[in-house]
């Protein structure tokens, strides 16, 4: 915007001009669009007011977001993936400290994914409701997925031979 500050855009090719898809208000907010999905949702996240970043959702056609956050459960929270079926996925800041993937849909709200181990990122989903995240401490990490109907976490190493090198991150 005019005083530097990055926001989100939707972009319809060809020939059109991005629009911009507003914050969550006040000066010097910020925005990012990190997905969108086949009917147009767009997720990501806005600063605020009072300097606090909150998952955002952005309807069809929508010229500015709305929040997705939900205070009593995270301090702050990304969005980063929607699927088809209007899941959206991200990973938010807990009041102990480690982070926890989150999975939000508009019948649902917001719910606390909590982490197999350590600080966990979700960062996909698909229309099944397959979670992709990694979780890990200090900075090692695995890949794991979370299953739509139990909400297991499984480690993707263990479907690896072992000893083979790989380490799926």
């Amino acid at each position: 915007d005019a005083a530097g500050m990055p926001r989100a855009v939707r972009w319809a090719f060809p020939g059109a001009a991005p629009t911009d898809l507003g914050t969550l208000g006040g000066p010097l907010v910020a925005s990012w669009g990190y997905d969108v999905n086949a009917g147009g949702s767009i997720v990501g996240w806005s600063n605020t007011p009072g300097i606090t970043t909150e998952a955002v959702y952005w309807a069809p056609g929508a010229a500015s977001p709305t929040s997705i956050h939900s205070p009593a459960l995270f301090t702050f929270s990304y969005a980063e993936a929607i699927s088809d079926a209007e899941t959206a996925v991200g990973w938010a800041g807990t009041a102990a400290g480690p982070a926890h993937g989150f999975r939000w849909s508009r019948l649902g709200g917001m719910v606390d994914l909590g982490s197999p181990v350590g600080d966990c990122y979700a960062y996909d989903v698909n229309a099944s409701v397959w979670i992709v995240a990694t979780c890990g401490f200090l900075g090692t990490t695995v890949a794991y997925v979370r299953h739509p109907v139990s909400g297991a976490w499984l480690n993707l190493n263990d479907l690896i031979p072992h000893g083979c090198g790989i380490v799926l991150e």
